[in-house]
């Protein structure tokens, strides 16, 4: 065993490990035996050829193997990829085989996955699980049986992203639209990405749907279960002509209706107003303002009575004033 840890970084054509299995030796000798006596049987060649490389042998091993007419005992397994080893033990360990062949699943397709949260303005994220670097349970003189899988190499030249949106950000998000993600706890300068994907299902435990970027990662500085910070870039997320965006607090919710307090000489007064998106810092403005008033921040602190809420559901135009 030539890998020792999860997350060593590997490169494409190192060797990973070497197996001995009797089953692959039996092939190599049939391999070998046909080549040196029925050479000329090309579809018992072929065949013999074949079942080696379903095995896990290399064209490389096979030019070796009808070069030298010599079965290896030890036969080397090499890495496909860059990347790093993800370790993926058994539940059980199968038991000690009479023989067979060990294969290694040595591809993510060519994807490592980050973590993150959707921010459309501050939200942030809750990791994927993941394991520490750690030495690996796999130890030399293992006994593995084929199919089982040891462990994965994780191209990581390209990631996803993956947040986390609360529903009004949800409600927003489209294929397409640009983030801005930063990674937190590194020194990696922020990241500009296209929205990719709106998972069409939900994921265990999220009341909303995941949506995925894909990140440029050729230095490989992001790693899996890493979390991220996301915020739509202003022109991903084009506002409506003659509409605004207010903080959330600004505009009361009425049931029915919704008003902001605009200032009108020494006092502030209702005016019905229609919105649109929300997030959880902001709500755009439709109609009912101009976009020169100035408005309440908070419009909580001017609802005092239970007279405002009817005076004012009652009318729009020309509503009570509060100090």
């Amino acid at each position: 065993l030539l890998i020792r840890y999860n997350y060593q970084p590997v490169r494409r054509g190192q060797k990973l490990l070497e197996l001995y299995s009797p089953e692959l030796v039996t092939a190599e000798q049939e391999y070998i035996f046909l080549l040196e006596n029925d050479a000329d049987n090309q579809p018992l060649v072929s065949g013999a050829r074949r079942k080696l490389l379903l095995l896990g042998l290399t064209e490389g091993q096979l030019r070796d193997l009808a070069r030298t007419h010599r079965a290896s005992y030890r036969v080397a397994v090499f890495s496909p990829y860059d990347g790093y080893v993800v370790e993926t033990p058994a539940p059980n360990a199968p038991p000690a085989p009479a023989g067979g062949m060990g294969e290694v699943a040595a591809s993510a397709g060519g994807m490592g996955a980050a973590s993150g949260g959707m921010a459309t303005p501050d939200a942030t994220a809750v990791p994927v699980a993941s394991s520490p670097s750690s030495r690996l349970t796999l130890t030399e003189g293992s006994y593995v049986a084929t199919g089982q899988t040891l462990f994965q190499v994780m191209n990581t030249d390209q990631v996803w992203g993956i947040f986390q949106p609360t529903p009004p950000e949800l409600a927003r998000l489209r294929p397409g639209q640009r983030l801005r993600v930063v990674a937190e706890g590194t020194d990696l300068p922020p990241l500009t990405a296209r929205l990719d994907l709106v998972e069409p299902e939900f994921r265990n435990g999220a009341s909303t749907a995941a949506v995925r970027v894909y990140l440029p990662n050729a230095q490989g500085r992001l790693r899996r279960g890493q979390r991220l910070t996301g915020r739509l870039v202003p022109d991903a997320a084009p506002t409506l002509a003659g509409s605004f965006w207010l903080p959330r607090a600004a505009v009361v919710d009425l049931g029915t209706r919704q008003v902001a307090f605009v200032r009108r000489g020494a006092t502030f007064v209702p005016v019905a107003v229609q919105v649109g998106q929300r997030t959880a810092a902001q709500v755009q403005v439709l109609h009912g303002l101009a976009g020169t008033e100035d408005v309440a921040a908070n419009g909580q602190y001017l609802v005092d009575s239970e007279g405002f809420i009817q005076n004012a559901s009652n009318s729009a135009t020309t509503p009570p004033a509060h100090e």
